[in-house]
């Protein structure tokens, strides 16, 4: 084959310099010409670089045809038959592994999916389809891998089996297939020297180039290189400018300006830093960053756009995270499970509003689900009637969008026009704008385009599955799982891109980010089924490659930028604190440098290795994050809980948000009962037990069957028959903590305790007069015993785990945190019950430590306590409820982020929440 290489050198970008060539060649009569790019987005910068040029020689453009590496093939095969198109082809796969020997199938896949999950099979297929790919990328079959692996002296040890069976299960697909398949017919076409073209075809940067690709070229006599560096490396590319690797990795990288930085966090300050040094220099659009990791994307945007440069993924965002195809996802999972956690996934979708409303159903479903935890709809929902009949009307309305035999399986093609519909239902009313909804309209079109695509199968063909709406969906969205939505254009931004990219990028300043090892270059260690020693015996894309690769690619970068425009960063450390490596292009330089670049690496004292980082927000002259401070236009509290004291004394500010607003949380994540629920149950029962016959039983076994009894029946009516597997387990739980209790309340019994059976749970009150007004204390008192001997026993019931004693959970270092058992005295004083013992009846994780535990306060304790009983009174009624403490809760809580609990500085930022002027309103200071 004539070499017709062009070298475009690296005085330019590699783009513009091509740009020039095809001009220069051809004119702007480009319409006879096949120009093909390594990917899409270099092929539309192209196009955008000649329209450029025409526009200034104010001349009309025809434009070339472009195409990208991977679209190439199919323009050279000359047939009249078609190939089977690409998802035919990974259905007849599918029904082929789900036929095949199961002996065979499983050296492959050990653990086959159920018959009928026809998801799990495609994605089998899927993996096949993409093991094929690679393999044919390199004219090879599955078939040739064990045979050249034999001939190259290659050890597969126990792979050779699998790799046996790998042939087989391709072999059987093929067979089904009766036709050739994209790969098959490109191979074919080389074999039988059918690749034609009557147009020039010209190869930009084309430099990683399959087997399969070459041999097709080399059948054409038009073919034009457009080597992406200087003659001077003419021995670094073959005759169609493909890499050599030898070559590539023997050369060095010239890098000018490479920085540090210890982790991630560290790397995007770091990359701020940079931008802000170029700010007067150039702008957003003159700037792209280069992502070794491209997960890091979005990260480093954040930092970007926070130190107040716009920024953008320049492949844009995967469809996958679109509004429409996440609430086919939820809608999917919800059809198919009727998980309630679904369910409240889907009402707070922004786009279903127009099909249920705008009720409250996030909030209400949280009430339901903290209240009843149940897990799914298949069962009748609890609680009253309005809410029964309000959760009714949710999921029918979800439902009428729904197609109405949504679980009776269909063939696949059949389903197209009713998802289509469900879409239509949700989005069909709506008035898209094209710049403000873009996303949507992109997502909402490629899931036309991939629906069309089914609705072509044959209905009645065997490769085309039967599928419920819900599965229809999940093969639908699989088409998808590889595209992404272009961010819309026409702003100034700075753009991140992916190494691989990097090279067809014209921007004048770059910033490469993550040039560690593993990264730049990327590697492959832990191929299911190529390992990179199988992979070179194979002539397959190896780590040896891929590092040549990188280094042709990082050369270009940098060569074709002036100094000072282009900047490496790596990091020490990953997020998780795990060390890294540099990469080894770093090192690809001078004995002298490469010693420096290792030792700046890992530096001996680690502290002094990173200079301190910029702000990404400049301070402001002044704390704006204020803790909001009371307003009190209610009028005074006068009542109050015994067990709200305990608020009080802990925090006048949480005392006020929990009970005079009455904040609270609500949360649809539980999935097991919290400790208030878990001791409301037990109290529900122990209640019942009170209220019974049996509280003189002096047998704890007629008490245990009585208490189980009603707690099972209290469990069905809340939690139904299909309580949750955690729920269960609590209740167990709580049988074998019932038990303790029957027969510690026997032996109460036995010694002459008696329930008094008229106060069991009876809400009480006491006035307390103080400073000459009456205020009101209520609450009620779990159960008070008589003995006719040792008179009242006042006693309250605890579940938690550790079972502590009342001077533990009342007092703290010598002073009163909670008031709730002497509060008792207050209450039991006006119907006549005086001196009576305190305590709790604990029913702790522990059985040994079951029963009563009684307090031991004298009255020089009682007193202090009433003494801290009138303080609240006070404070409480006068409206004291400022300054927060400085002590705060050891969990978070539903107001910790109003109390800024976790806030640096948390005592100056109480005191300028009190004394700042702007934040206004009416409140008394302790």
């Amino acid at each position: 084959m004539a070499d017709k290489r062009v070298f475009l050198g690296w005085e330019q970008a590699v783009l513009p310099a091509a740009a020039a060539w095809l001009v220069g060649r051809y004119g702007l009569d480009l319409g006879g010409v096949v120009v093909a790019v390594p990917v899409a987005r270099a092929g539309r910068r192209l196009e955008e670089l000649l329209v450029d040029e025409a526009e200034r020689r104010a001349e009309m453009l025809t434009p070339p045809r472009v195409v990208t590496a991977g679209q190439l093939p199919e323009l050279l095969i000359e047939s009249e038959d078609d190939p089977v198109d690409d998802l035919t082809s990974v259905l007849t796969r599918a029904v082929a592994l789900r036929e095949a020997d199961r002996a065979v199938f499983t050296q492959v896949f050990p653990y086959p999916p159920d018959d009928t999950d026809t998801v799990a099979w495609v994605r089998l297929a899927d993996q096949m389809q993409q093991l094929s790919d690679e393999l044919a990328a390199a004219r090879l079959t599955p078939g040739h891998v064990v045979e050249l692996a034999a001939q190259r002296g290659v050890d597969l040890g126990l792979s050779e089996g699998r790799w046996q069976a790998i042939a087989q299960l391709d072999t059987a697909y093929r067979q089904s297939l009766g036709r050739p398949d994209r790969q098959a017919a490109r191979q074919l076409a080389i074999e039988q020297r059918q690749c034609r073209s009557d147009r020039p075809i010209v190869l930009v940067g084309l430099v990683d180039l399959s087997a399969q690709l070459t041999g097709m070229l080399e059948q054409l006599d038009d073919v034009t290189p457009l080597v992406p560096a200087p003659d001077s490396h003419a021995q670094g590319f073959d005759v169609l400018g493909g890499l050599v690797v030898d070559y590539w990795q023997e050369q060095t990288v010239d890098v000018a300006d490479f920085r540090l930085a210890d982790q991630p966090s560290d790397q995007a300050i770091e990359l701020v830093r940079v931008l802000g040094g170029w700010a007067d220099e150039a702008a957003a659009q003159d700037v792209t960053v280069g992502l070794g990791d491209e997960e890091a994307a979005g990260s480093l945007g954040r930092a970007i756009e926070l130190a107040g440069t716009p920024a953008r993924p320049a492949a844009g965002r995967p469809v996958t995270q679109s509004a429409p195809v996440v609430l086919l996802q939820t809608l999917a999972r919800f059809v198919t499970q009727q998980r309630i956690s679904d369910l409240a996934e889907l009402v707070r979708h922004p786009d279903v509003t127009g099909v249920i409303g705008d009720e409250h159903w996030a909030t209400l479903l949280d009430e339901y689900t903290s209240t009843y935890l149940q897990a799914d709809t298949r069962h009748d929902w609890r609680g009253d009637d309005a809410t029964r009949e309000t959760l009714g009307t949710l999921t029918e309305r979800l439902y009428a969008v729904l197609p109405e035999a949504h679980d009776t399986p269909q063939p696949l093609p059949a389903w197209s026009s009713s998802i289509a519909r469900t879409l239509a239902g949700i989005y069909g009313t709506r008035d898209l704008d094209t710049l403000d909804d873009h996303s949507i309209i992109e997502a909402l079109t490629q899931l036309a385009q991939a629906l069309d695509q089914q609705a072509q199968l044959d209905l009645d063909a065997p490769s085309t599955p039967r599928v419920t709406f819900a599965q229809a969906v999940s093969l639908t969205l699989s088409r998808l799982a590889r595209q992404r939505i272009p961010e819309p254009g026409g702003t100034s931004a700075v753009e991140l891109l992916g190494f691989l990219e990097m090279p067809w990028d014209d921007a004048s300043r770059v910033v490469l980010t993550d040039v560690n090892e593993g990264r730049i270059p990327d590697s492959r260690h832990a191929d299911a089924f190529l390992p990179d020693s199988l992979r070179r015996s194979l002539d397959l894309p190896d780590n040896a490659r891929r590092y040549a690769r990188a280094a042709l690619y990082l050369n270009i970068v940098l060569q074709t930028r002036p100094a000072g425009h282009a900047v490496l960063l790596a990091c020490r450390h990953s997020a998780d604190g795990d060390p890294l490596v540099p990469s080894r292009l770093l090192l690809a330089c001078d004995p002298a440098t490469r010693t420096q670049r290792v030792k700046d690496f890992y530096p001996k004292d680690e502290s002094a290795s990173t200079s301190p980082a910029p702000l990404l927000i400049a301070p402001g002259g002044e704390n704006r994050f204020l803790i909001p401070r009371p307003l009190l236009d209610e009028p005074p509290i006068t009542s109050l809980r015994v067990t709200a004291f305990r608020d009080y004394l802990a925090c006048p500010y949480r005392f006020y948000l929990k009970h005079v607003l009455r904040l609270g949380a609500l949360d649809d994540r539980a999935v097991e009962l919290d400790a208030l629920a878990y001791g409301n149950l037990t109290h529900d029962v122990l209640e019942a037990f009170g209220r019974s016959d049996l509280i003189d039983a002096t047998d704890g076994g007629p008490i245990e069957e009585f208490l189980n009894d009603t707690l099972t029946t209290r469990v069905r009516q809340k939690f139904g028959r299909d309580a949750r597997p955690a729920v269960r387990v609590q209740i167990a739980q709580l049988r074998e903590r019932l038990s303790q209790f029957a027969d510690q309340q026997a032996r109460l019994s036995q010694d002459g305790w008696r329930i008094r059976q008229d106060l069991i749970e009876t809400s009480l009150e006491a006035t307390v007069t103080l400073d000459g007004q009456a205020f009101t204390v209520t609450g009620k008192i779990d159960r008070v015993d008589e003995h006719p001997d040792h008179g009242f026993r006042l006693l309250d019931y605890k579940t938690s785990d550790a079972g502590d004693s009342p001077q533990k959970t009342h007092l703290s270092k010598g002073q009163w945190r909670d008031l709730q058992l002497p509060l008792y005295l207050t209450l039991v004083g006006p119907i006549g019950i005086d001196g009576a013992q305190l305590g709790y009846f604990n029913l702790p994780k522990a059985a040994a430590n079951a029963g009563v535990t009684l307090a031991d306060w004298g009255q020089d304790a009682l007193a202090e306590a009433m003494a801290q009983r009138d303080l609240v009174i006070r404070g409480v009624r006068g409206g004291v409820f400022w300054p927060p403490s400085l002590d705060v809760p050891s969990y978070a809580d539903a107001v910790s982020g109003i109390t800024a609990d976790g806030a640096m500085g948390r005592p100056e930022l109480i005191a300028q929440s009190g004394s700042d002027l702007n934040n206004t309103g009416v409140w008394r200071e302790r």
